[in-house]
């Protein structure tokens, strides 16, 4: 599942620079969300989403190494999103543990649980 819609992702990616050169953005947006949309549809088929995933990113590995419609300005602009991405999940992780540590204190220490491990 995850290779066949990888595959046609990546036709389309490709198409879609053949047909636009200044489609740089569009590209992004589909290497970014494609992950996403595999899963849910892996899923929806009830079939293991993450190794479909997994499966895709490993094709959409191989197609960008040999790719031949990335540009450097599209491949910086892909770097410059996927560390942004990459930060803005880093801090989602540690403002959940904040909140959930903040819960966890005031559950235990103000309100008085005893029902704690």
């Amino acid at each position: 599942m995850g290779i066949l819609a990888a595959l046609v992702m990546i036709s389309f990616r490709q198409f879609l620079g053949r047909i636009n050169h200044d489609a740089y953005n569009a590209q992004i947006l589909l290497f970014v969300s494609t992950p996403f949309f595999i899963y849910f549809i892996a899923e929806e088929l009830e079939v293991f989403g993450i190794i479909a995933v997994v499966c895709a990113g490993l094709m959409q590995n191989s197609e960008s190494v040999r790719s031949r419609f990335i540009t450097p300005r599209q491949f910086h602009n892909g770097l410059v999103l996927l560390k942004l991405i990459r930060e803005f999940l880093n801090n989602t992780v540690f403002v959940i543990l904040g909140v959930l540590v903040v819960r966890i204190i005031r559950d235990d220490l103000i309100i008085g649980n005893t029902n704690s491990q």
